[in-house]
């Protein structure tokens, strides 16, 4: 889903010294462009450089997690009493990789274990009342909650009140009060002195782990390591410091891992004789796994991952693939159908958060339309599945923006709630939703009164004569990319358009660019040509990944645009018109909402005419506000343009329709005939000048 209003975003090129980064650059013996990449992420010495290359990060003791003392004394003591104990787990990747590495462990070490992953469709996450009373009837005497239980305060009084002691293990922002546990291992308590705080869920097991056999990490490590780093990547935790020498262990071990659900799982995702990255995990095997709990077959990726033999494996990566099939296809009904609401009211996502309900949606997939929606707009969003009274909502963010201390602020009106500052989820009753939503974006403004913008950083410009194997292929150096280590993102300026090639069924671009009388190829993916703002001849500053990928025994450059933009656009006026634009809707152009708008922004007859015209010309084409701005940017500013577009809706000249997968706005064919003055809008703007 791409969104219809421009979701241009903030590019904030890295600074650096240039003499530094040369003299780094000579010392170490690397290219000059690895050096300034290094040295923008604040790896400015030799020594730095150095440990982040070799990814000597160590590895602190489990120790030094509060509470652990007391969670290996309470597991212990239910092994050697042969206590029934059950792993509490979650049903994504870092909640089922969490379950399975605690259960191997268990289970090796002589425990009577079993494990409980609650049903995402009818329980939701996190500990429930209802699971907790039928552990009791199992006979449960120890529970270990996994990637979750921080915020289970009233579910664990209850298994206190059965007499079944808890111990948690999760890696959530606590609440202010923590849950009535016989221990609470958490990085994040404020109370806790661990210097590494960015742990996924099985980070922390893994850490639990070591504390059990007395052990400085690595022998652990050493032997599950794959299953750590899955979930690791999986819960897109920064990829630095400890994370990153779990990861690179990680990646060693699946290149040759003895663990038979892997191996199957590599293979039904194309990636068996591949090598691997953080990226491919990501994108090949964590969607895979996260499908089995999204819909509603948890165990079946828990089993997988616990197989023993090939043939059971096999069976089930099948089943798992399947699954991850049947997810694509229930995203694009969903995704339709939001589309669809947009369509009927744009103001859908005129919001500082985009909120949207709906009847059926099922709930373990509302949570990647989220995140699509919130890419395509550049602003958070939140989305509600409306069923049987209550409201179940997924939540994603962006940058700079903690969507997760909004809603502790509305906890009141909430039946539970838990989440990261990126990603959210929370229940309550659907007849308060809409008491929720007031609330809430209140809350929001108070938090951040100026809401931030979507943006990509960028590491270093770079010229089309650096596009050489020799040079790209020493970014493998700054390996594995994630969270906090992503990929290196390049800027190349005043680059022409000499060709735009559909490819995939026209779901994506393949441009031809020079740049200094020097041509090359770039893919923009999730674009189709009816939808690319620019056109051929078009000269523009493009933001890409660059890459090495090998074909045919031969190794090539590969540039993957991520964003493109007018060669030397002025972003700065775009966003203060933007956020005025913002301030002036958000009024419903009252008196109030419109007094700091200066006349000269405000559109006159020939700039309505000249927007009508663009339209009326480019019928065939899909056309949203993004677009329209970067056609007519030279000639109207971003909220003359935007002022244009509401006076023509308003007066019935144009119209909103559903294209393809897109929206996209239309002439009336034999409207009306009207005068602009009829507009409320330009009366409105007009009246104190």
């Amino acid at each position: 889903m791409r969104g219809n209003g421009v979701k241009i975003k903030s590019w904030k090129t890295a600074q650096t010294n240039t003499e530094l980064c040369k003299k780094l650059a000579s010392q170490l013996e690397l290219p000059q462009i690895t050096a300034e990449i290094l040295v923008s992420r604040g790896y400015d010495s030799i020594q730095a450089i150095s440990s982040f290359i070799s990814q000597s990060t160590p590895l602190n003791s489990a120790f030094e997690l509060i509470d652990m003392d007391k969670a290996v004394e309470r597991i212990q003591r239910a092994i050697h009493k042969e206590e029934k104990i059950v792993i509490f787990g979650d049903y994504d990747c870092d909640g089922i990789s969490s379950t399975v590495l605690l259960y191997s462990y268990l289970e090796t070490v002589g425990a009577d274990v079993s494990y409980y992953i609650p049903d995402r469709e009818s329980e939701g996450y996190g500990m429930n009342c209802d699971a907790v009373k039928n552990l009791k009837k199992y006979g449960a005497e120890l529970i270990i909650t996994v990637d979750n239980g921080i915020s289970a305060l009233q579910e664990i009084d209850l298994a206190n009140s059965l007499g079944i002691d808890v111990v948690v293990t999760d890696h959530h922002k606590p609440r202010e009060t923590l849950p009535n546990a016989l221990a609470v291992v958490n990085p994040h308590r404020q109370d806790c002195p661990s210097k590494f705080k960015s742990l996924a869920g099985v980070g922390v097991v893994f850490k639990l782990i070591s504390a059990m056999e007395n052990d400085d990490c690595y022998a652990v490590l050493e032997q599950y390591a794959d299953i750590i780093a899955l979930g690791t990547i999986a819960d897109v935790v920064p990829l630095e410091g400890e994370n990153r020498t779990i990861v690179k262990y990680g990646l060693e071990k699946l290149a040759d891992t003895q663990n038979a659900g892997i191996l199957e799982l590599l293979n039904v995702s194309g990636l068996k004789d591949r090598q691997l990255n953080a990226q491919s995990v990501a994108f090949g095997l964590v969607p895979r796994i996260n499908a089995a709990g999204r819909m509603g077959k948890v165990d079946a990726a828990v089993e997988l991952l616990l197989a023993e033999d090939c043939e059971t494996a096999a069976e089930l990566a099948k089943q798992l693939d399947a699954l991850n099939t049947r997810r694509k296809e229930l995203e694009a009904v969903i995704t339709k159908d939001i589309s669809q609401k947009i369509a009927l009211n744009p103001r859908l996502v005129n919001e500082r958060v985009i909120i949207i309900s709906g009847e059926n949606w099922h709930h373990g997939i509302v949570g990647i339309v989220a995140a699509r929606i919130s890419e395509a707009y550049g602003r958070p969003c939140m989305l509600f599945c409306i069923e049987n009274g209550e409201a179940r909502g997924s939540c994603r963010s962006i940058e700079g923006f903690s969507i997760i201390d909004a809603i502790s602020r509305c906890g009141s009106l909430l039946t539970r709630f838990g989440g990261h500052s990126q990603a959210a989820g929370l229940t309550l009753p659907a007849e308060r939703l809409q008491e929720f939503e007031e609330m809430f974006l209140k809350q929001t403004q108070q938090i951040c009164p100026v809401m931030p913008v979507s943006s990509i950083n960028i590491d270093a410009e770079i010229t089309v004569q650096s596009l050489t194997v020799s040079i790209i292929s020493s970014l493998s150096l700054l390996e594995p990319f994630g969270a906090g280590n992503e990929q290196p993102v390049f800027l190349m300026r005043n680059v022409k358009i000499e060709a735009i090639q559909p490819i995939a069924d026209g779901k994506h671009l393949r441009l031809k660019l020079s740049s200094g009388g020097q041509c090359f190829f770039a893919a923009l993916f999730g674009v189709s040509a009816e939808e690319f703002s620019f056109c051929q001849g078009d000269l523009t500053d493009i933001a890409a990944n660059v890459e090495i990928n090998c074909c045919n025994n031969e190794q090539r450059v590969s540039v993957k645009v991520k964003d493109i933009r007018p060669a030397g656009f002025d972003e700065q006026s775009y966003f203060n018109e933007l956020r005025l634009y913002d301030a002036i809707t958000g009024g419903n152009y009252d008196a109030a909402s419109i007094a700091s708008v200066d006349l000269k922004l405000v559109p006159d007859r020939d700039d309505i005419a000249l927007v009508y015209k663009y339209i009326r010309e480019n019928q065939s084409k899909i056309l949203n506000e993004e677009i329209l701005y970067m056609r007519l940017f030279k000639k109207l500013s971003y909220i003359k343009l935007r002022l244009c577009i509401d006076i023509l809706f308003e007066l019935k000249l144009v119209f909103s329709e559903k294209k393809a997968a897109q929206t996209t706005i239309k002439i009336v064919e034999n409207a009306e005939k009207t005068s602009i003055e009829k507009s409320s809008i330009l009366q409105k703007l007009n009246c104190r000048h």
